[in-house]
This record gives structure tokens, sequence and C-alpha cells, in this order.
């Protein structure tokens, strides 16, 4: 009979998170953070590709590097990596095993960005899943050559179980975040889900025909190309993780395409376990709306009525309410009214936050003054 080798506490710990990430996907960045903290690393990346789909987890300490790593053209050739993924060995190896100091020294990718950076030492491994899937796991910034030698024994009584965990997981978490988002665009929505940390994990097909030429997606992060755009999007982002509530913006048109609004949603409660994830589910909403004809962005963005949505645009042109209240054919008083609901939907104080507040909107279609 084989001798059962009995794990210390702290791999037994780990092998449990392990084994949680399998199935729950979204646990893999603390599980990947935890094991860098253990063994000394600046952080970590888990890169998977199950047949043509690809996916790249990066914990927060390495993501500002990686960022670099991907804008400066050093994942295509990955020339760092080729050894690793061409050995295949079923075990974790430090680079230290394929290049000497002197050659990492010589190779630009160490040269101008990782040494400096302090991410020269690493190590990792490839696991072979199933079904034409492939993954690799780096802990990254090791504090030096042998401290990334020492952790190899370790990190290999906990590979067997990192390679079941990953393969499961890979396959899980894409099939049923891909089978979410096209279930929602079966009824017509463009939608995707994002993790916490702004990673994109799954998208349709009709939301990448809207925003995909005004996004890009590095190392799995969804990042809007116009800048104001962008901006918009981390600050709904950031209203999400700290109100716990759902949060809107405007995303400028690109070459002819109309504005549209972005509605970010976070998961809580059963929702994380419906949809595989605590982040957020996005869906984009056109101002054009087919349904309710007289809808447009200022609607759609804070759930304005018709006649809140007119007043708002009478007001950001320069007339008072006097004026904007004969204009629409109502007393003073119902304006005021109409008014103070505006304020509660979009968070103003005042007439002329409100105002500013539109007028940070540029791209917004001119308005139509018969709206009622």
């Amino acid at each position: 009979m084989p001798t059962r080798i009995i794990p210390a506490p702290i791999e037994e710990a780990f092998i449990d998170a392990i084994y949680e990430a399998a199935v729950v996907v979204d646990r893999w960045p603390n599980v990947l953070q935890s094991l860098a903290d253990h063994y000394g690393a600046g952080g970590a990346m888990l890169f998977s590709v199950v047949g043509s789909d690809q996916q790249v987890i990066v914990t927060n300490g390495f993501a500002p590097t990686f960022e670099r790593y991907v804008a400066e053209g050093y994942m295509s050739p990955n020339e760092r990596a080729a050894p690793l993924v061409a050995e295949h060995a079923p075990c974790f190896r430090s680079n230290a095993d394929y290049r000497t100091a002197s050659q990492r020294a010589a190779m630009p990718v160490y040269r101008d960005l990782l040494i400096p950076a302090g991410f020269e030492h690493a190590v990792g491994t490839v696991v072979q899943g199933p079904h034409h899937s492939m993954l690799a796991m780096t802990l990254e910034g090791m504090q030096t050559e042998e401290a990334a030698k020492q952790a190899l024994p370790a990190l290999n009584r906990l590979r067997p179980h990192l390679a079941r965990a990953l393969s499961l997981s890979a396959h899980v978490g894409l099939n049923r975040h891909r089978l979410i988002v096209d279930t929602l665009a079966l009824t017509g929505c463009p939608a995707a889900i994002l993790a916490i940390d702004g990673r994109l994990v799954a998208a349709n097909q009709e939301f990448e025909s809207i925003l995909g030429p005004r996004a890009v997606d590095p190392h799995g992060r969804l990042r809007f190309l116009d800048a104001d755009t962008e901006s918009r999007f981390r600050g709904a982002m950031q209203i999400g993780m700290a109100k716990v509530v759902s949060a809107s913006f405007i995303v400028a048109g690109h070459a002819g395409d109309r504005p549209c609004v972005v509605h970010i949603i976070p998961l809580r409660r059963l929702a994380r376990d419906v949809f595989g994830s605590n982040g957020f589910v996005m869906i984009v909403a056109d101002g054009h709306n087919r349904t309710t004809p007289n809808a447009d962005l200022l609607r759609v963005l804070f759930d304005l009525t018709a006649r809140e949505a007119t007043l708002v645009r009478y007001l950001a042109e320069g007339r008072n309410i006097a004026v904007a209240a004969e204009v629409m054919a109502i007393a003073v008083t119902t304006a005021k009214v109409h008014l103070r609901s505006v304020f509660e939907k979009t968070g103003c104080a005042r007439q002329a936050e409100l105002v500013a507040l539109v007028h940070t909107y540029t791209a917004l279609p001119t308005s139509r003054h018969g709206d009622a």
C-alpha cells in the first residue's frame, strides 16, 4: 500500500482554496495572491487557453508591469515564456532553469522592463488540460534567484491539485459565463460579465459589435479608447464596488455610431451563484429605442420621464425654469416638481450642478423639443 503524504497545515489550507476556486472561478485572484504572498513573490499570473478562447488573470502586484509587458510587444512573440511552454515539464520551473543571469540581462524584456521593475525572478508551470486547453501559472517577482529555487519543492507538492483545479475551472468558468451572456443575447440584450477587478470574463456578440470598436481588452481588462468614456467607466465601477449599487455611464460615439449608455450592475447574494461571479454584469442600452420612440440618452442614463428629460435640456440650453415651463405649456410649480424628481435621480442638489452634469456628456444628441 503506498504511503499517504499528509500535507502541512498551510499546504492543506491552500489545497482547500485551490479546489474551491476550481468551481468558484472568481476565487482565483485571491488564491494566486495568497500563494505569491506566502512564497515572497510580488504577484502572480494565470493564463488559460480553451479552444480559441483565452483568459488572463493578473494580481494587482504584477498588473502594472504586465500592462507594459503587453503594450511594449513582449507577448508576441513571448520569448521569455517560450522555454517553459516548449518543455511542458510536469513541475514548476524557475527562469534560472532556462537562462543564466547574463543571458537574461541581455534580453530586452529583462533588461528594459522586468529587472528595473523588480520582476526578474519567477517560477511557473504549464498544465495540459482536457480537450484542447492549456494553462500556465507563474509567481512573479521572487526576491532572489535562490528564493525562487527554494520555493520549487513546496509548489511541486501543490501542482497536482493546481493542475486538476485549473483544468476544471477553465471549462466551468468559460462555459458557464458564455452560456449566460449568450442567453441574454437571445433576448436582444448586449451583455458582458466583468470580474471585480474589471477583467472581462465573457461578452456576447451583440456587446462586442457595439463596444468592440470603442474599447480594447489588454490582458483581459476592459478599457475604452475615449478618455472621457474611460473615466466614466472607472467612476461607475468605483460606485458599484463602494456602494454596492448599479451605475451608468455614456459611451461616446465612434466612426458614425451613435452614443450609447452602459449600465453596470453589481452581482450580490444569489446573483453571485447564478452568474458564477462576484463582479458585475454590463448591459448596453441604445438611446434610440424602437419600443419607446421618444427615448434618448438622458432618459436612459438617469431613468428620466420624457417631460423630465425635456426640462433638463431646456435648462442646459440656458433657459430658466419659468421660460422652460412656458415652452412646455406647463405650470412653473409642475416644472419644479419635475426638477425635484430629476435631482433625486441624478444625485444633484442645485440647478447649476445639474446643468454642469449634462454638459459633461458632450456626445448627447440634439434635443427634440417636441418630447412630451
